[in-house]
Protein backbone atom coordinates (compact mmCIF):
# COMPACT_ATOMS: atom_id res chain seq x y z
CA UNK A 1 0.00 0.00 0.00
CA UNK A 2 1.52 3.39 -1.26
CA UNK A 3 2.04 6.20 1.46
CA UNK A 4 -0.95 8.55 -0.03
CA UNK A 5 -3.22 5.19 0.13
CA UNK A 6 -2.25 4.52 4.13
CA UNK A 7 -3.03 8.55 4.18
CA UNK A 8 -5.74 8.13 2.76
CA UNK A 9 -7.25 5.62 4.76
CA UNK A 10 -6.23 6.79 7.85
CA UNK A 11 -8.00 10.06 7.28
CA UNK A 12 -11.43 8.17 6.61
CA UNK A 13 -10.86 6.31 10.05
CA UNK A 14 -10.23 9.78 11.29
CA UNK A 15 -6.41 9.34 12.20
CA UNK A 16 -4.59 12.22 10.89
CA UNK A 17 -4.92 15.95 11.06
CA UNK A 18 -5.67 17.79 7.69
CA UNK A 19 -2.19 19.35 8.28
CA UNK A 20 -0.73 15.53 7.95
CA UNK A 21 -2.34 15.31 4.48
CA UNK A 22 -0.83 18.71 3.29
CA UNK A 23 2.50 17.79 4.26
CA UNK A 24 2.35 14.50 2.84
CA UNK A 25 0.92 16.43 -0.74
CA UNK A 26 3.67 18.82 -0.49
CA UNK A 27 6.17 15.82 -0.21
CA UNK A 28 4.02 14.00 -4.05
CA UNK A 29 3.95 17.76 -5.67
CA UNK A 30 8.41 18.13 -5.05
CA UNK A 31 8.29 14.63 -6.76
CA UNK A 32 6.14 16.16 -9.54
CA UNK A 33 7.65 19.47 -9.66
CA UNK A 34 11.48 17.36 -10.44
CA UNK A 35 9.11 15.24 -13.19
CA UNK A 36 7.59 18.19 -15.32
CA UNK A 37 11.56 19.18 -15.38
CA UNK A 38 12.72 16.17 -16.63
CA UNK A 39 9.71 16.30 -19.12
CA UNK A 40 10.70 19.97 -20.29
CA UNK A 41 14.15 18.68 -21.44
CA UNK A 42 12.87 16.16 -22.74
CA UNK A 43 13.86 12.86 -20.79
CA UNK A 44 12.13 9.91 -20.31
CA UNK A 45 10.37 9.47 -16.78
CA UNK A 46 11.41 7.16 -14.95
CA UNK A 47 8.40 4.92 -13.43
CA UNK A 48 9.17 6.13 -9.79
CA UNK A 49 7.46 9.73 -10.96
CA UNK A 50 4.88 7.92 -13.00
CA UNK A 51 3.93 6.53 -9.73
CA UNK A 52 3.88 10.38 -7.62
CA UNK A 53 1.73 11.30 -10.11
CA UNK A 54 -0.90 8.69 -9.36
CA UNK A 55 -0.37 9.37 -5.58
CA UNK A 56 -0.74 12.59 -6.40
CA UNK A 57 -4.43 12.28 -7.45
CA UNK A 58 -4.95 10.38 -4.52
CA UNK A 59 -3.60 13.19 -2.15
CA UNK A 60 -6.19 15.36 -4.50
CA UNK A 61 -9.00 13.70 -3.90
CA UNK A 62 -7.99 12.90 0.17
CA UNK A 63 -7.43 16.37 0.32
CA UNK A 64 -11.00 17.82 -1.03
CA UNK A 65 -12.55 15.25 1.15
CA UNK A 66 -10.65 16.92 4.20
CA UNK A 67 -11.38 20.40 3.10
CA UNK A 68 -15.10 19.29 2.90
CA UNK A 69 -15.26 17.34 6.32
CA UNK A 70 -13.33 19.91 8.13
CA UNK A 71 -14.94 21.56 11.33
CA UNK A 72 -12.24 24.29 11.66
CA UNK A 73 -11.89 27.25 9.31
CA UNK A 74 -7.99 26.88 9.28
CA UNK A 75 -8.40 23.47 8.66
CA UNK A 76 -10.62 24.14 5.40
CA UNK A 77 -7.97 27.17 4.80
CA UNK A 78 -4.86 24.50 5.02
CA UNK A 79 -6.78 21.79 3.28
CA UNK A 80 -7.79 23.80 0.23
CA UNK A 81 -4.28 25.67 0.21
CA UNK A 82 -2.38 22.15 -0.35
CA UNK A 83 -5.38 21.66 -2.62
CA UNK A 84 -4.73 23.98 -4.98
CA UNK A 85 -0.85 23.97 -5.07
CA UNK A 86 -0.98 20.23 -5.70
CA UNK A 87 -3.80 20.52 -8.28
CA UNK A 88 -1.52 23.67 -10.33
CA UNK A 89 1.29 21.14 -10.59
CA UNK A 90 -0.72 18.10 -11.49
CA UNK A 91 -2.54 19.44 -14.29
CA UNK A 92 0.84 21.01 -15.63
CA UNK A 93 2.75 18.07 -15.17
CA UNK A 94 -0.50 16.46 -17.62
CA UNK A 95 0.10 19.31 -20.01
CA UNK A 96 3.36 18.70 -20.28
CA UNK A 97 2.93 14.76 -20.46
CA UNK A 98 0.62 15.67 -23.55
CA UNK A 99 3.75 17.83 -25.66
CA UNK A 100 2.09 21.20 -24.70
CA UNK A 101 3.40 24.51 -23.05
CA UNK A 102 2.56 24.39 -19.17
CA UNK A 103 1.72 27.50 -18.84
Amino acid sequence: MSMMARLTSANEAGQLTVTDLAVAADRELAQLTVAARWLLEGAELPEEFVKAATRANSARYALSRAARRAQHRQERHTARAALRRLAATTDALRVVRRGGAAA
